[in-house]
């Protein structure tokens, strides 16, 4: 019985010992803390956010990636900082992002590409803009030129336009497929090569902005065909 008590001590004893030891090696080991983003932060891809830690001990240049939690290295931020830099600004580069997903920066070595530092998980958000056209009213008839308007109009990329059935959400005819989002805006008259069956419906149009996969529609109305 005696013996059995102390094989259990020492069984404790050493797994005491071990996890002391790892904390203290956790503790000597130089790195970062971040201080910003933080948890509740949310980004918009073109937006200036900044960036700031703490040092804990002196790992050598580092370099800060931004990646999805699920690995994926979205963006470069920097090459080389060091001690005692604290804090940078940095313009969140304007792509396609998984919307849903959360992300983070890590810290990683220049020398070795070792992790000494990841932030708290933060969003990106999907930059929002607004369509609308230049003529307003209930009938929208063949030939007639209406001004498709986008504002704001200042994120990078390509603009796709489409016409879309409101009764199924379903886009039945491209208008553009591609013209510079910064454009801001596009003449365009329903022609009436248009199908016989979509006279008298209602539709709307869709601008798609193709680098970040976002979109916005207009108000709904009915053809005349």
């Amino acid at each position: 019985m005696k013996r059995q008590n102390l094989k259990v001590i020492f069984t404790l004893l050493t797994l005491a010992l071990l996890l002391l030891s790892s904390c203290i090696a956790a503790a000597a080991t130089p790195g970062i803390t971040f201080t910003a983003p933080r948890q509740s932060d949310s980004i918009t891809p073109g937006s200036r956010a900044t960036v700031t830690w703490t040092w804990n001990g002196d790992p050598g240049p580092l370099k800060f990636e931004m990646m999805e939690v699920n690995g994926s290295v979205k963006d470069y931020i920097v090459n080389d900082v060091r001690k005692p830099q604290n804090n940078l600004a940095w313009t969140v580069r304007v792509q396609e992002y998984n919307w849903h997903s959360r992300f983070k920066i890590v810290a990683r070595t220049v020398s070795g590409n070792k992790i000494v530092g990841e932030s708290a998980h933060f969003t990106i958000k999907a930059p929002e803009f607004s369509a609308t056209l230049s003529l307003r009213g209930p009938v929208w008839s063949a030939g007639v030129v209406n001004n498709i308007r986008w504002s704001p109009s200042n994120l990078a990329g390509d603009a796709k336009v489409e016409l879309v059935r409101k009764s199924d959400n379903q886009a039945v005819h491209v208008i553009t497929a591609s013209v510079p989002f910064q454009q801001g805006n596009l003449n365009w008259a329903p022609p009436k090569t248009l199908p016989a069956a979509y006279d008298g419906k209602e539709f709307f149009i869709r601008v798609w902005n193709n680098k970040v996969g976002t979109w916005a529609d207009t108000y709904a109305f009915k053809l005349d065909l």
